[in-house]
């Protein structure tokens, strides 16, 4: 695994179990997909790719591609205290 994806997730693991949403696209995929829609962070898989739940859908464990794995993510409480300051 490379060592970028190593260091995402080591700051990711601080969230598991979190609602959180993205700050930024995908470098590769330019995804926008998940800054307003928030998931809860389950864990991670052998190769680095985000297990999420998306609890407006069901509860169903699903998998990011490896792409979103970076730390262009934040908890959703930070964000919508950050909301309220604007």
């Amino acid at each position: 695994m490379k060592k970028s994806i190593n260091k995402a997730i080591a700051h990711l693991k601080n969230f598991v179990g979190q609602k959180m949403i993205r700050t930024r696209p995908t470098e590769k995929v330019g995804d926008w997909s998940y800054i307003t829609d928030y998931i809860v962070l389950v864990g991670f898989t052998q190769d680095g790719c985000i297990k999420y739940i998306d609890p407006r859908l069901d509860d169903k464990v699903k998998v990011l591609p490896l792409d979103f794995t970076d730390r262009n993510w934040i908890p959703l409480k930070k964000a919508s205290n950050q909301r309220e300051i604007l």
